[in-house]
């Protein structure tokens, strides 16, 4: 290794030379040791308050749109699947409407009204 590669390392971190070779060790599992510990790398994330507060409203907006959308999904397959007679949540299909009373004799503003 170079010396201008090595300026690039922090203060204290050293290339690993012939003699440091013999202190690194693998086990079965593929883990790597040096001088009979484990090497542990970690990178863990650290969110502020408002961060965490934001991250809670991003995922429960995204898990009321994924319940939008699925009962949209399940709206719109009975609303076919009954149209064509598949299995479905349908309404029966001998229910007949209640008819309206003809009001067109009635005046919207009432009996006495100069509008009658």
């Amino acid at each position: 290794m170079t010396d201008a590669q090595n300026a690039k390392w922090p203060d204290g971190v050293r290339s690993v030379s012939h003699d440091d070779i013999g202190a690194l060790g693998v086990d079965q599992e593929g883990r790597l040791y040096w001088h009979g510990k484990p090497v542990v790398t970690r990178s863990r994330l650290n969110l502020s308050g408002w961060q965490t507060l934001a991250a809670i409203m991003v995922a429960v907006g995204i898990a009321i749109g994924g319940l939008g959308a699925g009962v949209l999904g399940w709206t719109a397959y009975n609303d076919w699947a009954c149209k064509i007679g598949w299995v479905a949540v349908c309404p029966p299909r001998d229910v007949q409407r209640p008819v309206q009373p003809n009001n067109a004799d009635i005046s919207a503003y009432g009996a006495g009204h100069p509008a009658t």
